[in-house]
């Protein structure tokens, strides 16, 4: 017969294990996730163009991991982001063909709360690279003339340039939700054990 100890012996060391399972997450698992997606949004960069450009959006992207307290509970929380100014237009799209909704490769649909879209399908940017008559743009006579203003004629990359609506071509949001599973798996691979006696 065991002693009436025993079972309560190892009841706490199991428990001290649990005490540690934060610690495990913030110091090994959290690391490990957050490269997992850093690594899967610069893949789906390369997937959307093929091959990269200038690799600013590729090298915008990083991980981050950190232990905070939420409401007096502790917990570890990983993510990415990106600094490029033009993410949100490649994630979300624009215009009439813009979506905060995103479905996971399981069928889950995602929607971004605050992201908005103007409904239009075709407007103009400003060619920086024009010189037009007078040279520099910011030649104070070049506001006397039409060609200052965008015209019907303005289908032009002279000196405006066309832009359509895009479709999302999302990065950010697939490197979390297309990967739960794997996460999972991660965390508990290194947890398991704790309750297998």
């Amino acid at each position: 017969m065991m002693p009436a100890t025993e079972g309560f012996d190892e009841l706490d060391d199991k428990l001290a294990m649990l005490a540690d399972m934060a610690d495990i997450i913030e110091k090994d698992v959290a690391p490990k996730i957050t490269m997992a997606m850093r690594n899967y949004a610069i893949g789906m960069v390369t997937n959307i163009w093929g091959v990269v450009q200038t690799g600013a959006l590729r090298n915008s992207i990083e991980g981050t991991s950190q232990f905070v307290m939420r409401d007096g509970d502790a917990a570890v929380e990983m993510g990415i982001s990106a600094t490029s100014d033009h993410i949100n237009y490649i994630e979300f799209g624009t215009g009439i063909h813009g979506s905060a909704t995103y479905t996971d490769v399981e069928g889950g649909t995602h929607t971004a709360e605050g992201v908005s879209f103007k409904p239009i399908e075709r407007w103009y940017q400003h060619n920086p690279e024009y010189q037009g008559d007078f040279g520099k743009n910011n030649d104070p006579r070049r506001a006397l003339y039409d060609g200052f203003s965008v015209g019907a004629s303005a289908d032009t990359v002279e000196e405006w340039i066309p832009r359509y609506s895009q479709h999302p071509r999302p990065i950010m949001r697939p490197a979390l939700y297309d990967n739960i599973p794997i996460f999972e798996d991660m965390i508990a691979g290194r947890l398991g054990g704790i309750f297998d006696d």
